[in-house]
């Protein structure tokens, strides 16, 4: 069976599965029906006595296969930061960050780094109570914090808190 041939045969076969939201990779079922159509041209070439074609096909499957899960890992990590974004950007407009409390973790955090002054976001200002000076800063958005330390600023901002957190949970 030529390649073109199988290729033909496994896109029938993928189009066949029951219709799923793939958001550009395939699922585990449609994934399976390739592999199941692939392993069916596979023998058919080896039956037909052409090794070489085999060989051939086989390494090109070996890289489809690398390809979807490279796929799969983009998608995968896109759709969870669009996710999180979502969910905890309508959360807190329900309900502001507890700054008091990250600010308490980012101080206990760099203590070491001699903590002079705490920047806030002016929607924090009225809610936050800290043992250093509070400095309001226009530029930064509800939520967001900065230390000001005797060598710069360590900043804690919500996308880079969210960032870390969806990055921690990706990894296996």
């Amino acid at each position: 069976m030529p390649l073109a041939s199988f290729v033909l045969g496994a896109r029938d076969v993928a189009q066949a599965a029951p219709p799923s939201v793939t958001y550009g990779t395939p699922t585990a079922p449609e994934l399976e029906l390739i592999a199941e159509a692939a392993l069916a041209s596979a023998a058919s070439l080896a039956d037909a006595g052409q090794p070489h074609a085999q060989a051939t096909f086989t390494a090109e499957l070996a890289l489809l296969r690398l390809a979807t899960i490279e796929a799969y890992e983009r998608t995968t990590r896109r759709l969870l930061d669009a996710l999180a974004v979502e969910v905890l950007g309508r959360e807190l407009a329900l309900a502001p960050a507890d700054c008091e409390a990250i600010a308490a973790d980012l101080l206990a955090r760099f203590d070491d780094f001699d903590p002079i002054a705490l920047a806030v976001s002016p929607a924090d200002a009225e809610r936050i109570r800290a043992p250093l000076a509070i400095r309001i800063d226009p530029s930064l958005g509800p939520g967001d914090l900065a230390i000001d330390v005797r060598d710069g600023v360590v900043e804690s901002s919500f996308l880079m808190r969210l960032d870390g957190a969806i990055e921690r949970s990706t990894r296996p």
